[in-house]
């Protein structure tokens, strides 16, 4: 039977946390697929660690509060370190990526990707971030490192031998996804895409501003 670990970074997603595990839940058992998913919590304040915590009797979880600093991106590699199967997903808790698309990313990493990354064909958000988006993906993935990827995307999935073999310590709280990708990509490693609608956030809100981690990652990509 095929496996996934699925590695969540959260902070105050109390809202979206139910829906989020019975959409995985739904869609991978459907397949027959085994998963894990592992809850790295940047310490809430509200009700996320209660509900994370119900939710692990019924489901395959594991909650961790975060230890290092704080960021989404340290919370990934903490995550990342926890998976015990060989095939690894990184997913944004809000649900603006579907979890219905991790049995499409798995088949491509059974049929010989070594990572995939999500393709936001359609977006469902507002037109300046979905230009935001496409700038960044021209200026700094394609022109910069070559990269014909969303390099922003916060879902891909991968092997654990990719990232065993292109592992870094993150520099700042929002730039892994490109770093990770140049790095796989310099390493040899096949990168496939998946198309995706990119929906609208329904609960909660934004943790951080868009264009301030668009400049962040940015700034890091030119280092």
């Amino acid at each position: 039977m095929h496996a996934v670990s699925i590695v969540i970074p959260v902070w105050n997603e109390e809202k979206n946390i139910p829906m989020l595990v019975q959409r995985i839940d739904n869609s991978l058992r459907e397949h027959h697929i085994l998963y894990e998913i592992i809850f790295v919590d940047d310490h809430s304040v509200d009700k996320t660690p209660e509900i994370i915590k119900k939710f692990s009797k019924k489901y395959p979880i594991s909650f961790y509060i975060k230890q290092g600093n704080k960021g989404k991106s340290y919370s990934l590699a903490e995550g990342f370190e926890k998976a015990q199967y060989q095939t690894i997903a990184m997913l944004d808790a809000d649900l603006q990526y579907p979890p219905e698309a991790l049995p499409e990313f798995l088949k491509k990493i059974q049929e010989g990707a070594n990572v995939v990354v999500a393709n936001r064909k359609q977006y469902k958000v507002s037109t300046f971030r979905k230009f935001i988006s496409s700038a960044f993906k021209f200026l700094f993935g394609k022109l910069l490192f070559g990269l014909h990827h969303d390099v922003q995307a916060g879902f891909k999935m991968f092997t654990k031998e990719v990232y065993e073999t292109v592992h870094f310590n993150p520099s700042t709280g929002w730039a892994f996804d490109l770093e990770f990708l140049h790095r796989a990509k310099q390493a040899g490693y096949s990168i496939k895409n998946c198309d995706i609608t990119f929906e609208k956030r329904q609960n909660g809100e934004s943790k951080i501003s868009f264009v301030k981690a668009s400049w962040e990652i940015g700034m890091n990509a030119l280092q």
